[in-house]
Parts: structure tokens; sequence; C-alpha cells
């Protein structure tokens, strides 16, 4: 503070009469107070002038301290006290007032409790000789008085509309994608490689296939499914919670779709020799979520036995289900496309599996091999139903036809052909009526209930 501020300061004080006054004497006016007046006429004197009212309360400030002072009153005379030489405009009081809040711990800001008993004159009214200075407003307070920053709004809007248009983007996005797949998934042709596509079965799954399967991959890239007949018998004889196998799946169209009838309780037990197939059929179960499905690259047979598995195609089309059993090491053919495996039975692999619905079978001649390493598993299962292909031809080569239809009589079951029209089950009463069948699909069962 300045030398000549500090002497006017000096001088205030020695001018107080701090003498006791006769309550009927009127009651003098301080240094202080005959400033704030002189202040006031002025006001008024400047409004006339302008054409306002005196008294005009209508344009209130929106702030007004205990001296009835608005926010830009106080903040005018703040800047204003060091620069001004006028004797009569030096408010010693108004200078008491802050510099007692000024040194109070820094300004620090004093409970809201503190704050509200240190109010004692009403908003708008003079201050009076000896009033206690009012406490400034604490830091960050926010009130019905109390000045507002609006700085920490406009951050918060900020950080609003910066994650409300994130969000509009993420979902539009998404939207767009899933438009994008569905397209492609409608119109079978997103490719994941030279052969490899991704189709869309009538269910609605996606199932991975390779194009130059033209008999299994073609059918369900056509029309969505790879036989109709089969794929009702399914829908009336399994149930929810079921549990079924499906041998030589494939690319997996069965095995999905039994998934799909089973439900999330039932098991749907996959099984596939070859493993560029196989691979195919885990991609689909994954894209599909179908974990109630056990898939196993695992070659099933009579019995466990090291053998040759030709994947040849010697029909001169091109089937990926194609895979022939060759036992004897010498008997193959030069121009074969072979790999060893290890085969096992399916009471090998499933001792512990209880009562089974279904059991569907496309093994390419070793169906009946297959069945005669589950026969423990049909014997807990008396209401089976095995649907399975049948070529003679090729049955002949790995098992005695005649004597295992002769056995499944003897067990009781009955055999029943597959109209490829219609789907209709033709019961063959004889087993001589089976072993002079060529070729076709049948379905074995005890009774169709």
């Amino acid at each position: 503070m300045a030398k000549k501020d500090k002497d006017k300061l000096e001088s205030f004080w020695d001018e107080i009469d701090w003498g006791e006054e006769d309550d009927k004497s009127p009651k003098r006016k301080t240094p202080a107070e005959k400033i704030r007046d002189k202040r006031l006429e002025g006001k008024k004197e400047s409004d006339t002038h302008k054409g306002k009212k005196a008294d005009d309360s209508s344009e209130e400030p929106w702030w007004r301290g205990d001296d009835g002072s608005s926010k830009k009153d106080e903040e005018k005379k703040r800047r204003s006290i060091w620069d001004d030489d006028d004797d009569d405009d030096f408010d010693l009081e108004w200078l008491k007032k802050y510099t007692q809040s000024d040194q109070d711990d820094g300004g620090t800001a004093k409970k809201e409790g503190q704050q509200e008993g240190q109010q004692q004159s009403t908003a708008g009214s003079p201050p009076q000789a000896g009033d206690p200075a009012p406490a400034p407003w604490p830091t960050g307070l926010v009130g019905m008085n109390a000045p507002i920053s609006t700085s920490g709004m406009s951050r918060r809007k900020i950080w609003f509309y910066l994650t409300f248009t994130f969000g509009i983007l993420v979902m539009f996005g998404g939207m767009g994608i899933t438009a994008w797949m569905y397209y492609k998934l409608d119109n079978n042709k997103h490719c994941y490689g030279s052969n490899i596509i991704l189709a869309k079965m009538y269910t609605g799954d996606p199932i991975l296939i390779n194009v130059q399967d033209v008999k299994r991959g073609s059918h369900i890239l056509r029309q969505g499914y790879i036989d109709s007949q089969i794929s009702t018998i399914m829908y009336r004889f399994v149930r929810a919670n079921d549990t079924v196998i499906d041998i030589g799946s494939g690319f997996g169209y069965y095995t999905m779709y039994l998934a799909r009838i089973v439900g999330p309780r039932g098991h749907v037990y996959s099984f596939e020799a070859r493993k560029e197939t196989y691979d195919l059929l885990v991609s689909s179960l994954r894209i599909n979520s179908l974990y109630n499905v056990h898939a196993y690259h695992q070659l099933l047979f009579s019995s466990e036995a090291d053998v040759l598995l030709d994947t040849k195609d010697r029909d001169n089309v091109s089937n990926f289900g194609t895979a022939k059993i060759i036992m004897d090491y010498s008997q193959a053919p030069a121009d074969a496309e072979t790999r060893r495996m290890k085969a096992q039975p399916l009471d090998a692999i499933m001792p512990d599996i209880g009562h089974v619905s279904l059991m569907h079978i496309n093994a390419r001649g070793n169906e009946l091999s297959i069945i005669t390493g589950a026969r423990h598993l049909i014997a807990r299962s008396p209401g089976i139903k095995i649907i399975m292909s049948w070529d003679k031809a090729a049955l002949q080569e790995h098992t005695n036809v005649a004597q295992i239809v002769n056995q499944f009589f003897q067990l009781g079951f009955h055999f029943w052909l597959i109209n490829n029209d219609d789907g209709e089950l033709i019961e063959l009463f004889k087993a001589e009526d089976v072993i002079s069948l060529e070729n076709g699909r049948l379905l074995i069962a005890k009774s169709l209930l």
C-alpha cells in the first residue's frame, strides 16, 4: 500500500469518536457513511440525466451483497480503489471489509453454516456501524445468491455432446456393418478364400462350405438345405433336450439343424473324418455359437484299427464326402490320395452316453460297420431311430449285409425306405426285401412312436 494511502487510513482511525453517544441525540454519521451517501446522490443525479428513474427497481441486479451493492459495483470499486486520488472516493469501510476477509487464512472459504450465522442484515439494507464484515463467497460455492461459474457447465456439455455423438456413430456403424453382412449372406457371395464361401441355411444360420462340393455344397448354396425329406424326418422324431449323433457330418448342415431342434440343453455329437471338412464344421459352429455340439475329428469303424483313408474322387464329380477305408495297404490304388488314420468303434468313444434319440450315418459304405461298433449304445437306447444311406455294393466290402439285417429283425427292429419324392416311409417287412435293395435311404427303428 502506498504511503499516501496509509496516511489516509491512520487519519481515519484518529477521527473516529469511540465514546458513548446519547440515545436522544441524533446519530452522527461516520465518514464511510458520508462517502456512501455522496455516492448514492451522484448515482441518482446521473440516472436522472439519462432519463431513468432514481428509485427504479425493475432492473435489479441478479446478485446483491449485504450492503445492497451489485456484483458489478463491487468489482468496479475493487479495481479503482488504488487508482483514485480523490479523498472522498476512498471507501475505507469497504477496504476494511475486504482486508479482513483477505487476511482470514489467506482468503479460505468458511463453512456454509458459519456463513449463514454471520448474515445479520437483510439483502439491500445499508450496513450499520459496528456490523461485522461479510465473509467472501466460498470458492466454487453455487447457491441462490452466489455467483455461478459457467466454465464447468460448458465442459460438462462438451463431454456430453462428444459422448452422445460417439454413441450415435457407433450405433449407425454397427447397423451398417450388420446390414452389409446380411446382404452378403443373402447373396451367398461373401468369400473367405478361392473355394470357401459363407452360405446361409434356410433356417437362417450361416455355414461355411466348399463350392467345389457339387453334391452337398451346391445344394446348400442354391436352396439352403441338402435334403428336405431327411430334415422332415429329423424334425418329426427329435425333441428338445434329446441326445443325437451325426456321423459323417460334412460341412455340418444336419449337425446345426439338429442342434437347433434339441436346444441348448440337448446334446449333438458330430463326427467327421476329413480334416479340411472338419475345420469348416468347427468354424461354422463358432459362428453360430452352438455350444451344445461336440465335434470329433474321428474315423469310426466296427473295431479299433489302423487304416488308410482314400479321399480320391473316382466318380469324376467333386464330392468332399468321399472317403473310402482301405484295410490292406498293399491293395491301395496307385492314384489313391490316402492318409493313415486310427479308426475306433463308437462304443469305445462314448461308453457312458445314455439314451440316444436319433443317429444319422452318411459314411459312404461304412454305415453297417459303424452300427456294429455301436451295438452297446443301441442296446441302451431302445427308442433310437437310425437314418442311414444304403449302398449294397459298398456295404459288402467290409460287412456281411445279410447277417446284420437279420440281427436287426431278431432284436425287434423294422426297416422303412424313405421315398425320394415326398419323404414317405415305406416299410420293408422282410429281411429279403432289405437285402435285395441296391440303393436308397433307410430308417431303422422299433416303432415310429
